[in-house]
């Protein structure tokens, strides 16, 4: 597996602890290589360490961390897992994708599938360039029999599934449909940029989900349905606590 350095934003020395020992003990090939605890050293130390990976509290010192990390991220690309007690916090960085969220207490299992997820995504980044990069694929490609659609993956909504096809909709409401790749196809590179699958015939971009109710998700405006055996990991996916039966993403999100 691939290789990371990790460093903290936190002054909870506990919490750090707890994690570390954690992560020392599940993932040999994880070094930490910075633990920031105020402020005013979290673009020096993060630029002259560059880590591949961050886990930061949402908060230091009653002030939110993301403004400064999001300095530090025009400079150095890194992938970001963001801890805290607090959900309404979580709102404001949503759908920013290179984080993901927690929420504590932490769930070790999702943590670890994170972990992973950022690790492979890493290793497919070498893999396919010979070098450290954010961005794997621009475009989404849907071969027609006489040519080849590119569709910016940032403006795709949801995927459904057709037979031995997909038909892909994007946030303009225009819909493009393929019939020689099917949604396991698309899954399988589709996964690192937050898409996941809900149901056996849809694979949603999470970043589009606007609501999330007991049978379906709302995604740019249309009723996508979800399986209940997936619904746990949904709220996963999203990083919200199960026990939340209907939820609003946006800036004036109500729970």
């Amino acid at each position: 597996m691939c290789e990371l350095r990790l460093a903290f934003i936190d002054n909870d020395i506990c919490f750090i602890n707890q994690i570390s020992n954690y992560i020392k003990n599940s993932f040999e090939n994880i070094k930490i290589v910075a633990v920031v605890s105020n402020l005013q050293e979290i673009e020096a130390k993060i630029i002259s360490t560059a880590p591949q990976l961050l886990f930061s509290n949402i908060t230091l010192d009653n002030f939110a961390t993301f403004p400064y990390i999001e300095k530090v991220q025009s400079v150095i690309k890194f992938h970001a897992i963001f801890f805290t007690e607090c959900i309404d916090l979580i709102f404001r960085t949503l759908n920013v994708r290179w984080i993901n969220h927690i929420v504590k207490p932490v769930d070790y299992c999702h943590l670890h599938k994170l972990i992973s997820k950022i690790q492979q995504r890493e290793l497919l980044n070498k893999n396919l360039y010979g070098m450290e990069k954010s961005d794997i694929i621009d475009f989404m490609v849907l071969p027609k029999k006489d040519k080849i659609l590119f569709i910016k993956i940032k403006e795709v909504c949801y995927l459904k599934g057709m037979g031995k096809g997909t038909i892909a909709h994007t946030v303009h409401g225009d819909r493009y449909i393929t019939n020689q790749y099917n949604l396991k196809f698309y899954q399988n590179i589709l996964w690192h940029y937050g898409f996941f699958r809900v149901h056996n015939s849809y694979l949603v971009n999470k970043f589009f989900i606007s609501q999330l109710k007991n049978s379906y998700c709302v995604v740019n405006g249309d009723k996508v349905p979800f399986s209940r055996r997936r619904r746990k990991d949904i709220l996963n996916e999203i990083s919200l606590p199960s026990k939340f039966d209907y939820v609003i993403f946006n800036k004036d999100a109500t729970i």
